[in-house]
């Protein structure tokens, strides 16, 4: 452990005490962070598109042993950021200096993936959008609970159903509802127009065909403590691309549903809500990802 030098204080009024507590605070801000030991990387959003195409110059070195032609260098502000956090090993990046390994590990899976997932999710007017990318041998996800970072962490690609159930699901179904309820979509739109009047929109979803007790509960699924998610995947194959679709919502007490829509929702036709236990859904989770995946990238990033 290196020797820490004493430093001379100085007093400070209290306002320069609170701007520099300001400008610290501002600084720490836009640093990136590297955990080694669990995987993770933590970079500003202003930082990532850069620190992508650093590693995809990278790959290609690795590859050709020699640095693309007519690529540009990387921003040298953004290169000096990444390797006053260790992120860029010394030296000039357009000499071939290399990222750390674990976070050009964490990038390149970016890059290369050839399995995409990406989660939409919205509670009440909240939302966010991780995405999880996978090649067949490592799987990356990312998330922003802060608006101006974003966050890679590793996983083992068979780990990839417990990564979508936690970024999905989050808990298991407090209530098991016993069939599925179907809702002409016209009156589920007019239902939503009437929230502010409960007895109003009941009278209409049962107009539309329901019971009492179902049309409440559609009512309370249109409650802005239901936490809604939509799962889009995509992946390669020897034939192509290919995708699959899930869409759910959590209503807390009121259970875990499964939406499908039949027709248009504009026009006249179907919303069926199908009530979930914690292994149908996690069989439901399952639905999406492939069961095999070749490792062609599904997008070739630009060097």
């Amino acid at each position: 452990m290196s020797k820490v030098e004493p430093v001379e204080m100085k007093e400070t009024s209290s306002t320069e005490d609170q701007n520099g507590d300001a400008n610290h605070q501002a600084e720490s801000r836009l640093n990136p962070i590297l955990d080694r030991s669990r995987a993770e990387l933590r970079l500003p959003a202003d930082l990532v598109t850069e620190a992508l195409r650093i590693a995809q110059l990278q790959r290609y070195r690795m590859k050709f042993n020699r640095a693309p032609e007519n690529a540009e260098p990387p921003e040298g502000d953004i290169v000096e950021r990444l390797q006053a956090s260790g992120i860029i090993q010394s030296g000039p990046v357009a000499d071939g200096a290399d990222l750390d390994p674990i976070a050009f590990e964490l990038l390149d899976v970016v890059n290369m993936a050839s399995l995409m997932i990406t989660i939409d999710l919205r509670f009440g007017a909240h939302s966010s959008a991780p995405t999880i990318w996978a090649t067949p041998k490592l799987v990356v996800s990312s998330s922003s609970l802060d608006p101006d970072y974003v966050e890679f962490s590793g996983a083992e690609v068979g780990q990839l159903p417990q990564l979508l159930a936690q970024l999905a699901v989050l808990r298991s179904p407090q209530f098991v509802g016993q069939s599925p309820i179907a809702v002409n979509t016209k009156a589920l739109v007019e239902a939503e127009g009437k929230r502010q009047t409960p007895e109003a929109a009941i009278e209409v979803l049962m107009a539309g065909g329901l019971e009492l007790d179902q049309a409440k509960r559609v009512l309370a699924f249109q409650g802005d403590g239901v936490r809604r998610w939509r799962i889009r995947s995509s992946w390669s194959t020897d034939e192509g691309q290919k995708l699959a679709e899930l869409r759910g919502l959590d209503a807390g007490v009121d259970g875990q549903w499964l939406l499908a829509l039949t027709g248009s929702r504009d026009q006249n036709g179907q919303m069926n809500f199908t009530p979930q236990g914690h292994g149908e859904l996690m069989k439901a989770l399952r639905s999406v990802l492939p069961k095999h995946w070749v490792g062609t990238p599904l997008t070739q990033p630009a060097i």
